[in-house]
């Protein structure tokens, strides 16, 4: 059954350096986008005000973006697209990219593309909190070249990565904390300059004796275990389930696709399948149990990610739910999908092709409250290649708050970036809570104001005053009744939606 939900503008699309061509910001040439991934670094903070007259400026989104090429290029820069740096090449085509936030201010990026003799490798890179390379880069040779990599992904800790392969198996490496250490020797590369080439070799020689790892490639990018899905096919979706507090038993979810040749009726996911994969603890080599199978269905490429609480899989025939023990519910969002992204805080993002007018549509869903929080159409002919999103820590909603810290605070704001077909970058931002509450109040839409007021953790007199406009609102109706009801709220209006 297909679902039809109100459609709001709660995103705002934000202007990009060159206009969001990706290759002439960031100095690509003639080659083309092959790959890219979002590292947030600080979310955007919410305002967690009631009215616009009380809003103060929303602090800027912290954040590295990483783009591959078809030349082996890789590079790193703000998700604005300013301030570009080079990462040592690969010798061909960057297939995947990667990374997460780690301690001291560093992050590691980890890539995986083509090099001699049709062989590829994994590398992972220190990079500092400006996107400039750190010097330390480690490479670990994946198999064989008949075995070609079909998706990748990094754990949110930066602790461990997973490999997905045509041949339906799936590897999880270790990423070593030489990679991520605070003294680590800098080596700038300067714009407009051939990117250098560093060996592992030479960046652990340069920190040895100052730091416990040594130089032994092994213990920098270490291969923990290889695990094999039983339907054979291509793992094309990898997602870690990062459980808070980081470096707590996580899992992997992995998601393949049986290679189909049929016609447009015959179902694209079918073979493939659904399964989670239980992690040992970080650094440690014990093969893992068999990969619990959680369903007989897999999915696309770019089509599933976790999404704080449960693994989010798109299909034709709409958006199924995982956890790590089961299939969850469904949601019946028809149509071609072609990319998926968590948000956090149940926001999902999907790209689908409508079958209609052919041109790609682009909806934030706000699952929870069954609601569209953003809708936008592309220009005819141009699709979503990925869909990059900062789930802003939302998922982390259960951590103990800080120490002396008893004020509710709003969650952080979501961000989306489109990669588009014809190499543009499209950002949109969620706006800000007053924001938000004033294009309710203009339309008179307050059951839906006191939602978003309540969910942003407004203080209970912020929620009493929208609960009192709504009075207000009624009152002006001459809904007496209805009025009084409102007026009558309890203080924050908890006891009901």
């Amino acid at each position: 059954m297909k679902v039809a939900w109100r459609r709001f503008a709660f995103f705002r699309k934000v202007p990009l350096e060159q206009d969001g061509d990706v290759a002439a910001a960031l100095g690509l040439g003639d080659a083309r986008v092959a790959c890219a991934h979002l590292i947030e670094l600080a979310p955007r903070k919410d305002d967690g005000a009631v009215t616009l007259d009380d809003a103060r400026e929303t602090e800027p989104l912290g954040a590295l973006l990483v783009v591959g090429d078809d030349a082996g290029k890789v590079v790193v820069c703000g998700s604005d697209l300013q301030r570009p740096g080079f990462l040592p090449p690969f010798a061909r085509r960057a297939l995947f990219a990667g990374g997460a936030a780690v301690r001291n201010a560093t992050g590691a990026v980890v890539a995986v593309a083509g090099e001699e003799q049709n062989a590829h490798a994994l590398r992972c890179f220190a990079v500092g909190d400006a996107g400039e390379f750190s010097g330390a880069v480690a490479e670990l040779e994946l198999c064989d070249a008949s075995d070609a990599p079909a998706a990748l992904a990094v754990r949110g800790d930066g602790l461990q990565c997973a490999v997905g392969f045509e041949g339906g198996s799936v590897a999880v490496v270790g990423l070593g904390p030489a990679l991520t250490g605070a003294d680590v020797e800098d080596f700038p590369i300067i714009p407009g300059e051939a990117p250098k080439r560093f060996s592992w070799a030479a960046a652990a020689a340069e920190r040895v004796g100052r730091q416990r790892q040594t130089d032994k490639a092994g213990e920098m990018l270490m291969l923990l275990f290889v695990v094999a899905l039983p339907a054979g096919a291509p793992v094309v979706a990898l997602a870690f389930a990062d459980p808070y507090p980081s470096g707590a038993a996580a899992h992997l979810f992995a998601g393949s696709r049986a290679r189909r040749g049929g016609s447009a009726d015959e179902d694209d996911d079918a073979g493939g399948e659904i399964a989670s994969i239980a992690l040992p603890p970080p650094g440690q080599r014990a093969a893992p149990p068999p990969p619990r199978v959680l369903d007989s269905r897999g999915c696309g490429p770019a089509l599933a990610a976790y999404d704080g609480r449960e693994l989010v899989v798109a299909r034709r025939d709409g958006v199924y739910l995982y956890t790590a023990d089961d299939r969850g519910g469904a949601l019946g969002f028809d149509g071609p999908k072609t990319a998926l992204a968590c948000l956090g805080d149940g926001l999902v993002a999907v790209a689908a092709l409508h079958e209609a007018h052919r041109r790609s549509e682009i909806a934030i869903y706000d699952v929870s409250q069954r609601r569209v929080a953003h809708f936008s159409r592309l220009p005819a002919g141009v699709g979503a290649a990925a869909l990059l999103a900062t789930r802003c820590a939302k998922e982390r909603e259960g951590a103990p708050p800080p120490p002396d810290d008893d004020v509710p605070r709003p969650p952080p704001l979501a961000t989306l970036l489109v990669a588009t077909t014809a190499g543009a970058l499209l950002r949109y931002d969620e706006k800000p809570t007053p924001e938000k509450l004033d294009a309710l109040y203009k339309e008179r839409l307050y059951p839906t104001a006191v939602q978003i007021a309540m969910r942003a953790r407004l203080p209970a007199a912020g929620v009493v005053q929208v609960y009192k406009m709504h009075g207000d609102h009624l009152h002006g109706q001459r809904d007496w009744d209805g009025a009084v009801e409102q007026h009558r709220r309890p203080s924050g209006g908890r006891t009901s939606e």
